[in-house]
């Protein structure tokens, strides 16, 4: 759609991250118990990070009343919490927590993201999006991705921390 908003996008959250990541180093080291896995119940977890991962993907969207804006401080926003994470556990298990469900999730909100900066560029040059179902679907897609994001969060993730500790 548009690859210069994509490097702009990707060079924000990565200097977000690194800025975070920074600022975490910063604070004393946290250590993650996992040994609280087992306790966690699972679709009161799943409920919450649905609700939050809702809650953000209207946020972005409000960047077709808002303008393109939101989307740039949506990702830095992002990106800098990410990176505090990274800073403040800085080990192995801080990225088993992320990785295996931040990609789809980051990936799903920058192809919203992406549609959304292109929706608003057509906008503003004056062109009427003829195209609406095909907007809609795609939007639909990011969202279902965004929800099988947070399964893996919910339900894969713990088990691969688990696993990263008894190995």
């Amino acid at each position: 759609m548009n690859k210069i908003f994509n490097k702009k996008i990707l060079l924000i959250f990565s200097l977000a991250i690194i800025f975070g990541f920074m600022l975490g180093l910063r604070r004393e080291q946290e250590i993650i118990d996992v040994t609280a896995v087992h306790a966690i119940d699972h679709f009161e977890a799943l409920r919450i990070i649905v609700v939050n991962n809702t809650i953000a993907f209207v946020i972005l969207c409000c960047s077709l009343i808002i303008g393109k804006s939101i989307v740039y401080v949506f990702f830095c926003i992002n990106g800098f919490l990410i990176g505090i994470l990274l800073g403040v556990v800085r080990n192995l298990t801080a990225i088993m927590l992320l990785l295996p469900h931040g990609i789809m999730e980051m990936g799903a909100f920058l192809f919203a993201g992406t549609l959304l900066y292109h929706l608003l560029s057509k906008n503003e040059k004056g062109e009427v999006v003829v195209e609406k179902k095909k907007y809609i679907s795609l939007f639909l897609v990011s969202y279902i991705i965004l929800n099988i994001s947070a399964l893996i969060e919910v339900f894969v993730t713990p088990q691969l921390v688990v696993w990263s500790v008894n190995v």
